[in-house]
């Protein structure tokens, strides 16, 4: 794989690259006070194109699709797994800027903390009612991800098809509360989250059970993805991709359904006209992407994971509407925005289809590996048309044309073309001011 090296020594030289996103803004002449609330969902695990509202062969989101939401194209988490991209979109800030550099192989009990302010508290302090209800009880391992929130339920000792029990919880809450106060509320379902367990409701809808080559259960997925993948042919290992997809999109079809049952009661108690509603990732999945032999997460920065959905229902969707890049940090600033608050600092975060908007999109990737490219641990960057990738050990990088190669599969030497030697020379430049002693934690 052509590469290229990046010399850090000369990048402390160079003038200093401003963040992506560092624009505070009041409420453009777009947003308007006719909605109130904001409702996120961030799926745990979702890859973007899977879901049918993003084209994906399968009606697998045909309930949210019939609703006709606005689709952003452009969106990038800001890593490969859930502690530090959740983290990034309630701050406004990176990986790094928050303080949330875990990586996703670091035992269970690693910690971390906040290092600027959660924006949740704005919203409690403006007069908002706050809720999170997550399917993965991993969040507790950030300290500050609670701060704001009213209610903060982590939901333990579920089936992994818990969006079911979220939706009851977020409607008890809704039900239970002042219905003259606004509400923000953050749903993190767990769903597609391995194991891919699809709940009786949905089983068999895309899979055939008499051609699955392993039992539905997670230790029989466990040993064909850990073990028996890399000892197959190609027709083994596609049997063993197709199954797990047929899974996989199994629990997208229950999660859509969950999600439109969620709508339905909003809509039945007079708040869904009234409410913003984005349907968002954390980040995606692997499935041997680029013939890789990855699996799951957290160790790559490919697609499949970086590239998140970002689907909206507004009643008034035109501030949504446009083909600028959207980075995880940008969803609060853009969510004050629509509903014209006043916003709080957000260190990046940038306003969707504010002037100036985005142009680069940054992700941090602590573990590496998964590239597929022998890179280790780094980070990437992209102004949407072409992206590069820095192992932050070595210096090594490699480019990729994003219009002719959305999967990432033939890596270049950035320096060779002038679009990826830029975006190179930017991010040689960024990093040392967000990992000034390197990029590993």
């Amino acid at each position: 794989m052509p590469r290229a090296t990046i010399l850090w020594l000369a990048a402390f030289g160079c003038g200093g690259l401003p963040n992506p996103g560092s624009r505070q803004s009041a409420p453009t002449e777009a947003s308007t006070a006719t909605v109130r609330n904001a409702l996120v969902i961030a799926a745990d695990t979702l890859r973007r194109d899977r879901m049918s509202a993003y084209g994906a062969p399968r009606p697998t989101t045909p309930r949210f699709d019939a609703r006709d939401p606005v689709r952003l194209h452009s969106a990038f988490a800001t890593s490969n797994w859930t502690l530090p991209t959740t983290s990034s979109m309630l701050t406004g800030a990176l990986p790094e800027t928050a303080g949330v550099t875990l990586a996703a192989n670091d035992p269970l009990d690693t910690t971390a903390a906040l290092k600027v302010a959660s924006a949740v508290p704005a919203f409690r302090d403006l007069g908002f009612r706050t809720a999170l209800f997550s399917g993965n009880p991993g969040l507790w391992r950030v300290a500050g991800l609670e701060e704001g929130f009213e209610t903060f339920e982590l939901l333990y000792d579920l089936p992994t098809g818990n969006s079911k029990e979220i939706v009851d919880a977020a409607l008890s809450w809704i039900d239970a509360g002042d219905a003259n106060a606004p509400f923000f509320l953050w749903l993190q379902p767990f769903d597609v989250h391995f194991p891919y367990l699809p709940p009786a409701e949905v089983s068999g809808a895309f899979r055939d059970p008499a051609t699955l080559p392993f039992d539905v259960t997670e230790q029989a997925q466990r040993t064909a993805i850990e073990a028996d993948f890399a000892n197959l042919d190609e027709t083994g290992q596609a049997a063993i991709r197709s199954g797990l997809l047929d899974l996989y999109d199994e629990e997208l079809l229950y999660l859509d359904q969950q999600v439109d049952r969620l709508l339905i009661a909003l809509e039945e108690r007079g708040l869904l006209s009234e409410t913003v509603v984005v349907w968002t990732a954390d980040h995606g999945e692997l499935f041997d992407d680029g013939g890789t032999t990855f699996f799951f997460h957290g160790v790559s920065l490919r697609p499949g994971v970086n590239r998140i959905p970002m689907l909206v229902l507004d009643p008034a969707p035109d501030p949504w509407r446009g083909d600028g890049l959207f980075s995880g940090t940008d969803l609060l600033p853009t969510l004050f925005d629509r509903l014209a608050l006043p916003p709080p600092s957000f260190p990046e975060g940038v306003v969707f289809g504010a002037d100036p908007g985005r142009t680069r999109s940054y992700a941090f990737d602590a573990v590496g590996a998964g590239w597929g490219e022998a890179i280790p641990a780094g980070a990437a960057w992209t102004d949407g048309t072409h992206k590069v990738l820095v192992a932050c050990e070595t210096g090594d990088a490699v480019g990729y044309d994003l219009r002719t190669d959305p999967d990432e599969l033939a890596g270049f030497d950035p320096n060779q073309r002038a679009e990826t030697a830029l975006l190179l020379t930017e991010l040689a430049a960024l990093l040392p001011s967000l990992h000034p002693e390197g990029c590993l934690p």
